[in-house]
């Protein structure tokens, strides 16, 4: 390749993507136009047909020409063609820190498909999905990447993944204001246009309902954390780059919008995810089945000991702590003639960074001898020195969910 390529920084970002990308095996995958045609293009780079490369981004800065990293290096290609010093040595030349942010999209965006293609494995923390829950949301922070989820007749079905950005003070959102990402178990609580959002926003947001009970519970702070758009200035952003949301490309977020429905879709976000194979996959949603079930039947036992023991010492709701549940549920079991508990639509979620974090959603029948009802109940689990125990409990709808 023309030496010229390296006499800058921007030429040497080519060269770090062109080096990266001779490592990977195929473009199989790609969902986003934009990203397939811009991979395509530094394949045909590290394979040395400059021409090729010339003409894809050529077509691809026509198409997204907010594309910012794709005509840097267009920019690049036709001025190492042309035997002279990039136009980005003039009056042109970007800012460090803008070459810097463009280098580590650069980055971002080949790591991911470096990454072993896993057609055959299955995301570790989506456990069960209900009938009525057709998709899922994940969100993968050390590879800059949202995955959508079909669910396939029970299953987890890779069908979407998009390039996305994060909050620029990394992952782990504790108080509010401190520019970093939540990580953990969420769910859209809403939808807003991008017609009636500030121009930063993009296309659009779909609210999370961070911080939720779990994060209360934990003193976590911070309110406002959404999957949304980019600046409708731009056509994507550093892999770092927001206040704490998810955001993705303006087309990408609006494919994603038309998809999930807000009632029902979860949103998983981890530093990194696990993947499993089917067999570990199964093994581990039928221990976790097996969990709820024998919450269900000490329950219904009536043995008001053996059914706290599957809570917590730090077990709250939205009115008891520990002590004063536990008082309260005793003398109430003791009146019951029988109790007969009956679950349906029972999801569970894992947190990906904690290997001892369950999320479990149903709608619970309840009867008695004295009273009849259901609910929707939320439960976060925590495996503690003595197995897992309930450390909430509650209903979504009621406050914070």
């Amino acid at each position: 390749m023309n030496a010229l390529l390296y006499k800058n920084a921007s030429r040497a970002l080519l060269l770090l993507t062109t080096l990266l990308w001779s490592q990977l095996a195929d473009a199989e995958g790609i969902n986003s136009d934009a990203e397939r045609k811009f991979i395509s293009a530094i394949d045909n780079i590290g394979n040395n047909r400059i021409d090729e490369a010339i003409l894809q981004f050529s077509q691809l800065t026509r198409e997204a020409p907010k594309f910012s990293l794709a005509k840097l290096i267009y920019a690049d290609l036709l001025a190492s063609r042309s035997g002279v010093f990039s136009a980005l040595n003039g009056q042109n030349h970007l800012a460090p820190e803008k070459l810097q942010a463009l280098k580590q999209e650069a980055l971002a965006r080949v790591k991911y498909h470096q990454q072993k293609q896993l057609h055959d494995k299955l995301p570790k923390d989506l456990v069960q999905m209900t009938a009525d829950m057709p998709y899922a949301i994940m969100v993968d922070i050390s590879l800059s990447r949202l995955y959508v989820f079909a669910n396939h007749k029970g299953e987890p079905k890779l069908i979407r993944d998009y390039y996305a950005s994060s909050g620029k003070a990394g992952a782990d959102k504790y108080v509010k204001g401190d520019n970093k990402t939540p990580l953990g178990v969420y769910f859209i609580t809403g939808r807003i246009p991008g017609s009636k959002l500030p121009s930063k926003y993009g296309a659009g947001a779909l609210p999370l309902n961070y911080p939720n009970s779990l994060d209360l519970q934990m003193n976590k702070t911070g309110n406002g954390i959404w999957l949304h758009g980019s600046p409708v200035e731009t056509y994507s952003r550093p892999p770092q780059a927001s206040e704490g949301c998810v955001s993705l490309t303006n087309i990408d977020f609006a494919e994603l919008d038309r998809l999930v429905n807000i009632k029902t879709t979860p949103v998983i976000i981890g530093r990194s995810l696990k993947w499993v194979d089917k067999t570990q996959w199964r093994e581990q949603q039928l221990a976790f089945k097996q969990l709820i079930e024998d919450w269900e039947k000490d329950w219904e036992s009536r043995e008001p000991q053996k059914y706290i023991t599957n809570y917590s010492f730090d077990f709250k709701t939205d009115r008891d702590n520990f002590t004063s549940w536990t008082t309260r549920r005793s003398k109430a079991n003791m009146r019951k003639a029988f109790i007969n508990i009956n679950i349906k639509n029972l999801s569970l979620f894992t947190y990906p960074d904690e290997d001892g974090l369950l999320v479990a959603s149903f709608n619970q029948e309840y009867r008695s001898n004295n009273y009849e009802g259901s609910e929707f109940k939320r439960q976060y689990w925590r495996k503690e020195s003595d197995g897992w125990k309930v450390v909430y409990e509650g209903q979504p709808s009621r406050g914070n969910p």
